[in-house]
């Protein structure tokens, strides 16, 4: 498997399916899948979390369009719990990769915005703990954007708001290995961001 290839192929397809989704008549599942090429796209240039080529701006341009694109389908059906998820997925991967690409003040809207939707997300349907899996490491990229900005005080908010969302998840399932893992991270984080404040303190929410 080659990224250069990966990156070729998928690139060749980005560039030719806008011409086919102006096309009509308009197919949500075209729409769909150009939605998720352009996310490719943007994991193989530049997604911080999986092996990449290091181009962010590349990154950030392709989930730009993957957005535009999940806004656009979770406009037109409101009703659709699928494109109203894309949505709010699709930004936090955006923000994420602004925040990757030394940008926190882009990032930070944009992460702020898919924080805003999943939490509407989970209102509509609180017992659909994947919802909160979604919504705990935006949370998380929230903190970080803020952190880097010097907004100490939202940042250790944020981590703290985090650490309340996912911890009844570790009650339900003490042997899930990555809810665990997500809460100590997060508690690390605000330990740090209240030390930094001159907390103290800043270290209970670790122990």
């Amino acid at each position: 498997w080659s990224s250069d290839v990966c990156s070729s192929d998928l690139t060749s397809t980005c560039v030719c399916a806008p011409e086919l989704e102006r096309k009509p008549p308009k197919d949500p599942a075209r729409t769909r899948m150009l939605m998720f090429a352009y996310s490719h796209l943007g994991d193989t240039l530049g997604n911080p979390h999986v092996p990449n080529l290091g181009d962010f701006n590349g990154a950030v341009a392709a989930y730009e369009k993957m957005s535009r694109l999940a806004d656009d389908a979770a406009d037109e059906d409101t009703q659709n719990a699928l494109t109203q998820l894309d949505a709010p997925m699709s930004a936090s991967r955006l923000g994420g990769a602004r925040l990757a690409q030394g940008n926190p003040a882009a990032a930070l809207p944009t992460l702020q915005k898919s924080v805003a939707a999943l939490q509407r997300i989970i209102a509509r349907d609180p017992n659909n703990h994947s919802y909160v899996d979604h919504l705990a490491p935006v949370m998380e990229l929230v903190g970080d954007a803020q952190e880097a900005l010097g907004q100490l005080a939202e940042a250790a908010a944020s981590y703290a708001n985090e650490i309340k969302l996912i911890e009844p998840l570790r009650h339900l399932d003490p042997a899930n290995s990555s809810t665990s893992a997500t809460l100590t991270e997060s508690r690390l984080k605000l330990g740090l961001v209240l030390s930094r404040e001159g907390d103290p303190k800043a270290f209970d929410p670790i122990n």
